[in-house]
């Protein structure tokens, strides 16, 4: 209960935190890999979509699914609010910092659960034009209720911008 509490309010405050009126943002679609210290494997496709509330940080939400390739009849899936940093490093180059909060569940094997997800992520990307850009991802997924979801994701992820108006 106290977790969910925990959750419930950091999304009160990042809503609270988003401007009254709409603002630039960017969507994304990519896929990732997962894998936990049991050696489960697992292809997860997703999507994004964010606005800028206040200079290089933004506010959004995510999810991403799919299947457990080293177990059958297995899948996982979660999402969440995102919040997060982005700016060029130098030149065309590109570092996003964020955490997501939120829920998921799924099966690898015998194994079920669903509950509250936390992931905290790096993405270094390289600008394409003015709009879109490709991105390498590095995160930690951790679900407290159950260790065999919890584990490092790596992926490719491609956004563009968006307009929330």
């Amino acid at each position: 209960m106290k977790k969910r509490v925990i959750a419930a309010a950091l999304f009160a405050v990042a809503l609270g935190a988003a401007p009254a009126s709409a603002a630039e943002g960017f969507d994304g679609v990519g896929i990732r890999g997962f894998a936990n210290s049991a050696g489960k494997t697992a292809v997860l496709f997703g999507g994004e979509g964010t606005f800028y509330t206040s200079g290089p940080f933004y506010l959004g939400g995510a999810g991403s699914g799919g299947p457990v390739l080293s177990e059958p009849r297995s899948a996982f899936g979660y999402g969440g609010v995102m919040l997060g940093a982005t700016d060029t490093l130098f030149g065309r180059s590109t570092y996003d910092l964020r955490l997501l909060v939120g829920g998921g569940g799924g099966a690898i094997g015998a194994d079920k659960a669903a509950g509250l997800v936390l992931e905290p992520s790096l993405a270094l990307g390289l600008k394409l034009d003015e709009k879109s850009r490709v991105s390498l991802t590095a995160g930690y997924l951790y679900m407290p209720e159950d260790t065999a979801f919890s584990g490092a994701t790596f992926g490719l992820r491609f956004n563009f911008a968006g307009s929330r108006r």
